[in-house]
């Protein structure tokens, strides 16, 4: 049984439907895929290709011209994306986040609020999981988990114009990242064999960090930046390398 619930408050009555103009168009195929949107608000967008079977996805998109899409399943290989859920919520102005999964068993879960945020998932393993939040203004976050398992990530930017990049390619690598400001840079490469685990913790303008873990694994970074302008490279390769960055200003 496949199952799509629109809800849109605008459509209550004929005279505001031209008005509010929010469109959402959803393609599904497979077996128990289920879905549930909500626009409420002038021209938001929605997007869903769903293959494959035992899916889920809710979108929940509230004032003006947010945009989401989402692609479950290769159009190319039918059947090859099973119970993978994802949930995006989005509340302010032109926020926008893609997800494209391709495994099975991954669940992701974006929340924006703000204007002008922008999220972008892909996943192609198998039991990986992502959090999103960011709350502001010219925030983006960008996660690929790209061919293993069990990998996590957590993401929360809290300010204006903070960009977090995480990469996982291994099994069972941990990233979180934490950015409270304006202008903080993370990047975290986690491309180990298994266990790796990258933490950043950056608050205040313009602090950059730079995580790379790579090698046989079990690997652990720790990153916190206080201040303004602060910047921590870490490169990590072999097995079981451990450092800790504390740097104030």
């Amino acid at each position: 049984m496949k199952k799509v619930i629109f809800c849109a408050a605008a459509l209550m009555m004929g005279t505001v439907v031209m008005a509010q103009s929010n469109v959402s168009n959803a393609v599904m195929t497979g077996w128990n895929n289920t879905g549930t949107v909500h626009q409420t608000g002038n021209l938001n967008n929605s997007k869903m290709n769903i293959r494959g079977g035992d899916n889920t996805f809710d979108i929940d998109q509230i004032q003006i011209e947010n945009k989401s899409e989402v692609q479950i399943g290769q159009p190319s290989v039918p059947d090859n994306a099973n119970m993978n859920h994802v949930r995006i919520r989005q509340v302010g102005e032109r926020n926008e986040s893609y997800a494209t999964v391709y495994g099975d068993g991954n669940s992701a879960n974006i929340n924006q609020v703000g204007n002008n945020n922008d999220s972008f998932l892909t996943q192609t393993g198998t039991g990986d999981e992502v959090d999103v939040d960011q709350l502001g203004h010219w925030n983006a976050s960008t996660v690929h988990q790209l061919g293993g398992s069990g990998n996590f990530a957590d993401v929360n930017q809290n300010g204006n114009s903070d960009v977090s990049h995480v990469t996982q390619e291994g099994t069972d690598a941990i990233a979180k990242v934490t950015q409270n400001g304006w202008d903080n840079y993370s990047q975290i490469n986690q491309n180990s064999a298994a266990q790796d685990e990258a933490t950043v913790f950056q608050e205040g303008i313009q602090n950059k960090s730079w995580i790379t873990q790579i090698g046989s694994g079990d690997h652990d970074a720790i990153v916190r930046q206080n201040g303004t302008t602060n910047i921590s490279v870490v490169d990590q390769t072999g097995i079981t390398q451990d450092i800790t960055v504390i740097q104030n200003d």
